[in-house]
């Protein structure tokens, strides 16, 4: 079942495009016997950074670390109702 009619055009070309790449899929289970989830990261709360920022924050990766990343424009924050990430 897709979302909608985009969807239903372009899911065999975006699946054949990731194949390309060489990536594949791999179960739930599986997924979560890789080390990174069993790291703890220590944040609770409603929001908070993504869980690749938070696998870097238990690695205590230095500032520089996310050097380059995009930052979010202040319209998408106004939208998403949060005053910064």
């Amino acid at each position: 079942m897709h979302a909608n009619a985009l969807n239903a055009a372009s899911y065999v070309e975006l699946i054949a495009g990731v194949r390309r790449r060489g990536y594949r899929t791999i179960t739930l289970d599986e997924a979560l016997r890789d080390p990174a989830y069993a790291r703890p990261d220590g944040y609770e709360g409603r929001y908070g950074p993504s869980w690749l920022h938070r696998w870097a924050m238990a690695e205590k990766k230095p500032k520089d670390f996310y050097a380059g990343e995009p930052v979010v424009r202040q319209w998408v924050l106004d939208l998403a109702g949060v005053d910064s990430e």
